[in-house]
């Protein structure tokens, strides 16, 4: 049997050529892990879980899963970043591979908490998925937790996010936020108080405190 350490090694030089850019004439965002802080942050791809390092290319639609006392910073060359706060687990579908503004950009929220950055330009689409919730996005900076419980919070920091359920839409400006409910119930939009924002900006941290 080989060692699972061999293993993770070998995965870790097979994420490393799948995200090495082909020249064409499409554009193609890649992405690595930019920071990490703690020490159980995890990346599954090709039937492994594998730690994450900085440095460490993402490979496409790959999943990451963060422990409770850990986050992780992903920047890709085009300027998007994205950041995983402690307890999260989230499926980065579409985040390596097309750019442009013919291209989809998805990210599945299944867990936790994460904030973007995204300039405009370099996407057609940018989604945040959760299981009651979709947050579409302009060029902006925003936020967004998922919980069994509490459900779904959207918070927007710069620029226009809007956000479906079922159906019901809205749109949030900056310092907006809502929260849809596992039931799929929206509440009024309203103006995050300080402290609601220093509680989620200081589960993401790398900047967002």
């Amino acid at each position: 049997m080989i060692p699972a350490r061999i293993l993770a090694i070998a995965l870790l030089a097979a994420i490393s050529l799948a995200v090495t850019p082909v020249h064409s004439d499409a554009a193609s965002r890649s992405c690595a892990v930019d920071g990490i802080e703690g020490v159980d942050a995890r990346a599954w791809h090709g039937g492994l879980w594998v730690r994450l390092a900085v440095g460490i290319p993402v490979p496409s639609e790959a999943k990451v899963a963060t422990g409770l006392d850990s986050r992780v910073n992903i920047r890709c060359d085009d300027g998007i970043t994205v950041t995983i706060g402690p307890g999260t687990e989230v499926n980065l579908e579409r985040l390596v591979g097309p750019s442009g503004p013919e291209s989809s950009t998805i990210v599945q929220l299944v867990r936790g908490i994460v904030g973007i950055i995204a300039p405009n330009g370099t996407w057609g689409l940018f989604q945040v998925r959760t299981p009651v919730a979709i947050a579409s996005v302009r060029s902006t900076e925003w936020l967004v937790e998922h919980g069994d419980i509490d459900g779904t919070a959207v918070f927007v920091r710069k620029g226009v996010v809007e956000v479906d359920s079922d159906g019901d839409a809205v749109s949030l400006a900056p310092g907006d936020g809502i929260t849809i409910s596992r039931t799929r119930a929206m509440s009024q939009v309203k103006q995050w108080g300080a402290e609601r924002v220093a509680r989620s900006g200081g589960a993401l941290g790398f900047g967002w405190k």
